[in-house]
């Protein structure tokens, strides 16, 4: 017997989400030593009192963000949009830190192959996530006529739609007799 559709997509965001959750939880309620520590040790300087309380919003971020995946690895083809923002996420932070590495000078604070490193992974993941997205849900949501209206109130739409072209051809039937 086969086992549930996804089966392997559900397993890794539900690590995602506990891997987060613990994350957010962690830099909500350490210190500054913990977070200086999580930082591998920056210059003292480098450590303010604004990047403590950014930090600590980024982890209810987090932790909103472990949300969204527990949600996601309950049900991926209902969750797609979840899935895809993931994916997009990824490479998004695979890019922002090579950015930073040449348009800051980050090479003082980490070396340089840590932040490519951590970028590649990065990468890798989102191509994993994309290779076992589902795809059956944006099928199907491609299938439906686009726009607002649908069900009852589109077939309305389309049956005042017909006397708008006879209506048509009559005026210009009339301003042809006209023109003589």
């Amino acid at each position: 017997m086969p086992g549930p559709p996804y089966r392997g997509l559900r397993i890794l965001l539900g690590i995602f989400s506990l891997f987060t959750a613990a994350g957010g939880l962690f830099i909500i309620f350490s210190g500054r030593p913990m977070i200086m520590r999580l930082f591998l040790h920056p210059p003292e300087p480098e450590v303010s009192t604004l990047l403590l309380v950014v930090a600590k919003e980024m982890g209810g971020f987090i932790l909103m963000l472990s949300l969204m995946l527990f949600f996601a690895s309950r049900d991926p083809v209902r969750n797609v949009a979840i899935v895809n923002a993931l994916i997009v996420g990824l490479c998004v932070l695979a890019i922002t830190p090579l950015l930073s590495l040449y348009t800051l000078d980050g090479g003082r604070l980490y070396p340089g192959y840590l932040i490519w490193g951590r970028s590649l992974v990065r990468l890798a993941l989102a191509a994993l996530l994309f290779y076992l997205r589902p795809r059956e849900g944006v099928r199907e949501q491609s299938q439906k006529p686009s726009g607002l209206l649908q069900g009852p109130s589109l077939e309305f739409c389309r049956s005042t739609a017909q006397p708008k072209q006879e209506h048509s051809s009559i005026t210009s039937g009339s301003e042809k007799g006209r023109e003589s």
